[in-house]
């Protein structure tokens, strides 16, 4: 057996887990809380089930998930013989949820008596506990494996089957022949006679009861003769044919039905097309109306586009003249101010009358006249330019008069034509009409043509039908009349042959009850003669029976004497072959230091590794834990040698020192079966690197 893989999906605190194994040694590290004991107990939950107790301390309420409201279960993958196996259980239901399924088909397979009755296994869980699963600081196992143990070598002596309980044995065989002592066997064969005496009395009766049965035969075949004629009557068989013939009826009135739709429905087409030619609008008419718009819209551009010229050519003209007035501006002013210099200094020449004034006279008068010229010069050319920019001004407002009224008009015009966008609609909707025009024309060709089939099925129909009511009355049309009529005559006909066969019927219903109450008395004697028989059968059987079961008590006797005789001769020659084995394994994990160890019946071991032979028990600590363990692998390489179990250690090996460790490590390593160490410490990850072990890490 290999344990591939655990998903505890709800289980202490551990959720929604996947957890796989391989092969060989697998180490499940993890500090103090980190789930590894909940882990090893899940691993036991899947094997064995996990039931709800009362106790306080019980293990089901520990580990009920720490989330209440979730799962409390989860899967496994496991190998056993060969053979993959997908196991799921809910503990929600008291542990007994368990589904098996045999992989890679996901086959259900029953699993009423527990997994390993599913997959064939005879571990139990005591079995398990006592040796494959070693838990933390306690390799001593428990009193269920003295037991067990008691019983397969029992077993192994009587029957080679290691799942009979010995002692349960022992009590069966002594109840047994105790049952048997206290059976009532003599009284039971005198009944027994008793009944048989009233059976054979009974037979005379079904004598008779059979040359009856044989009459009543003769006269069922004439009443199925009768019927059979009855079931030839030709009125009958028309009454079948009208119905036919009415169904073929209605299917040319439903014909009929179709022809007048197809009929409504062209001239619905016809004229909802008039409808659509009447309301297309003349698509020449809007050819022009759209160029006339077109016209009117580059002429309005035009104009816009002239008067923006017009505008800018007026603007730049005024500009232009506005900088001319500035320019001229700039001549009367220097000359006004020179002219009122020169006058001030003439003025002061004179009334001063000095020789230095009077000598710049001249000059002033000649500054006065050239100052006086050029104000006046400038002032006219100033006025000159006003002058044209008052021109300017009406000019530019009748030109933008004319130009607006020009735009107006042209406004005014497209106003009273329709826009490009509803031009635009008028023409999609023309051609959308005018398309919708053309699929009914279509339409109403395509309905012309299936009208034509249609008339041409109708005819074809009419003759067929009115053939087929010929035969049964004549007609000359096909009618809802002529059809009514043959009916009634066909009905009529129908009506007698009606009250003929419920005649027949009744008949048939009286004979067919005495058919039946003259095979039910057949039925009865031939019930009488099995019963008979059957009596005579038990007879002989418990006469038989008396005979066998005092040979049992006899034989049960000395079984008993046999088992409790065997069971002491065997263990004396298995138990050296279990010594040997606990005395293998203690040299291995005491590294040499006890290498005789044995154990008694009840598995209580010594150990002469000393100077003399002392209890396991008084032992240390480390050396008690390393012969236990001898122990619990002996007997399972005994008990369950073939089942190649994984073992299980939670943290199984704190007493040991580092040599006893590693010696224990290498033993197990060469077993060739699966180990599953759950541990929090690095040294057995240390020592198994040291000595070149394979093994996987896994990091809870």
């Amino acid at each position: 057996m290999k344990i591939n893989g655990l998903y505890p999906g709800g289980f202490g605190k551990l959720k929604d887990r996947e957890i796989r194994f391989d092969d060989g040694i697998n180490i499940i590290y993890g500090q103090n809380e980190a789930g590894k004991s909940t882990l090893r107990n899940f691993l036991t939950a899947m094997l064995f089930g996990w039931e709800k107790g009362r106790a306080k301390a019980d293990p089901y309420k520990k580990y009920r998930p720490w989330d209440a409201a979730g799962i409390y279960g989860g899967a496994m993958d496991l190998t056993y013989e060969g053979r993959e196996y997908r196991v799921e259980r809910d503990f929600t239901e008291g542990g007994r949820s368990l589904r098996v399924y045999l992989q890679p088909a996901m086959r259900e397979i029953p699993a009423e008596g527990g997994l390993m009755e599913a997959i064939g296994s005879r571990v139990t869980r005591a079995g398990f506990e006592n040796t494959a699963m070693v838990p933390q600081g306690s390799a001593a196992p428990g009193d269920e494996l003295s037991e067990l143990y008691g019983n397969y070598i029992a077993n192994l002596a009587l029957s080679k089957d290691r799942e009979v309980d010995v002692p349960a044995a022992l009590a069966e065989l002594s109840e047994q022949r105790k049952a048997l002592e206290k059976k009532k066997l003599p009284e039971k064969a005198a009944e027994l006679r008793r009944k048989i005496g009233e059976l054979e009395t009974l037979m005379a009766e079904l004598d008779r009861t059979a040359a009856a049965a044989e009459r009543l035969r003769a006269e069922k075949a004439t009443i199925e003769g009768k019927l059979t004629e009855l079931s030839e009557d030709r009125s009958l068989a028309e009454e079948q044919q009208l119905a036919e013939y009415l169904r073929e009826y209605d299917v040319y009135c439903e014909e009929l039905e179709r022809r007048d739709r197809l009929a409504e429905e062209i001239v619905q087409t016809e004229r909802k097309q008039t409808e659509l030619l009447d309301g297309i609008p003349d698509v020449e008419e809007l050819e022009q109306t759209e160029k006339r718009v077109d016209s009117l819209l580059r002429e309005l551009v035009q104009a816009k586009t002239e008067w923006k010229s017009e505008r800018e050519k007026f603007a730049q003209q005024e500009t232009e003249l506005r900088g001319r007035k500035r320019r001229k501006a700039l001549l009367w002013i220097p000359g006004l101010v020179l002219f009122a210099a020169a006058a001030g200094l003439l003025i002061a020449s004179l009334v001063k009358k000095t020789e230095k004034l009077a000598s710049l006279r001249p000059y002033a008068l000649s500054a006065l006249v050239i100052g006086g010229g050029l104000a006046v010069a400038g002032w006219c050319a100033r006025a000159i330019v006003r002058g044209k920019l008052r021109r300017l001004a009406p000019r530019r407002k009748l030109l933008s008069a004319e130009r607006s009224e020009r735009q107006a008009e042209i406004e005014a015009a497209l106003a009273e034509l329709p826009t490009e966008e509803e031009l635009h609609t008028a023409r999609d909707r023309a051609v959308a009409d005018t398309a919708r025009a053309e699929e009914c024309e279509r339409r109403c060709a395509e309905l012309r043509e299936r009208m034509t089939d249609v008339d041409a099925g109708i005819a074809a129909m009419r003759d067929r039908t009115l053939a087929h009511f010929s035969t049964l009355e004549p007609a000359e049309g096909l009618s809802d009349t002529v059809v009514s009529q043959i009916r009634g005559h066909v009905l009529a006909r129908s009506v007698q042959c009606r009250n003929r066969r419920s005649a027949l019927a009744t008949e048939k219903e009286e004979l067919t009850g005495a058919i039946a109450r003259m095979a039910q008395q057949i039925e009865d004697g031939e019930a009488r003669t099995a019963e008979l028989y059957d009596a005579r059968q038990k007879l002989s059987e418990c006469e038989a029976e008396l005979a066998e079961d005092e040979r049992k008590i006899r034989a049960l006797a000395l079984a008993e004497e046999t088992i409790r005789r065997i069971s002491t001769e065997i263990h004396d020659s298995f138990g050296r072959e279990l010594r040997d084995a606990i005395s293998e394994f203690s040299s291995k994990t005491t590294a040499g230091a006890y290498a005789k160890v044995s154990a008694d019946e009840g598995l209580a071991m010594r150990t002469s590794g000393g100077s003399k032979a002392v209890e396991t028990t008084q032992l240390s600590t480390g050396t008690a834990e390393q012969t236990f363990l001898a122990l619990r692998l002996a007997v399972l390489s005994k008990m369950y040698g073939g089942e190649h179990l994984p073992l299980v250690f939670d943290d199984s090996f704190v007493y040991y020192d580092t040599v006893r460790l590693r010696s224990t490590l290498q033993m197990l390593s060469e077993l060739g079966t699966q180990i599953l160490l759950f541990t929090c410490r690095d040294t057995e990850r240390e020592l198994l690197g040291e000595l070149g072990i394979p093994h996987r890490v896994i990091s809870l």
